[in-house]
């Protein structure tokens, strides 16, 4: 099932019956939690946070966080060379590739994407999720067009709010640094990006 959501890379647990999945072709809205009923929470699940800079990538068990890496994002390395480097990774924390059973990518690299699309499939041989405009979360998003706020930004938002609570600021120091502003009721107002 190739289908597109919102990850956190803090917590699982964030990935509550609030966020409302919608098939492409389909009216019908599928809370997303039932993806991980499907594959169970005990099992292990790749996590992938694309950036412009880096890639952060981690291993959640029973909605834990038990491993976590960064590397440098390359958009002319291979499916293979991000693979082998993965499993490198595994092997060091003593884990094994089939012991993943499905994953999960928020990019902001279209192009690396792709690259590491193919290589879960061709290393891990599991299901992927991708983060896109196709979700439907509690955040009410006080844009004209809620699609122009992307992805990383909402997933910090709804974290936020998770951990924190409404009102706040939310200040992301990645490639650019962004600011997110939250209202009191949980509205998303908007927010201004600095190189």
């Amino acid at each position: 099932c190739q289908v597109e959501f919102l990850k956190d890379y803090y917590s699982c647990n964030y990935y509550t019956k609030s966020y409302i999945l919608q098939q492409d072709d389909s009216e019908e809205s599928l809370p997303l939690f039932s993806f991980f009923e499907r594959i169970g929470w005990a099992v292990l699940l790749l996590v992938f946070d694309i950036g412009n800079t880096q890639i952060v990538t981690g291993l959640y068990q029973d909605q834990e966080l038990i491993a976590n890496w960064r590397i440098q994002t390359d958009r002319n390395k291979t499916a293979d060379e991000y693979g082998i480097l993965l499993k490198s990774f595994l092997i060091d924390q003593n884990l094994q590739a089939t012991a993943v059973k499905a994953a999960i990518i928020s990019s902001v690299v279209p192009p690396v994407t792709g690259t590491i699309e193919k290589m879960i499939q061709r290393y891990f041989g599991v299901e992927t999720l991708l983060v896109g405009p196709e979700i439907r979360t509690d955040l009410n998003i006080k844009y004209e067009n809620p699609r122009e706020v992307g992805a990383d930004r909402i997933v910090n938002a709804v974290a936020g709010i998770k951990l924190y609570g409404a009102p706040l600021i939310i200040v992301d120091f990645g490639t650019a640094t962004t600011f997110c502003a939250i209202a009191e009721n949980g509205d998303y107002l908007g927010g201004a990006i600095a190189p």
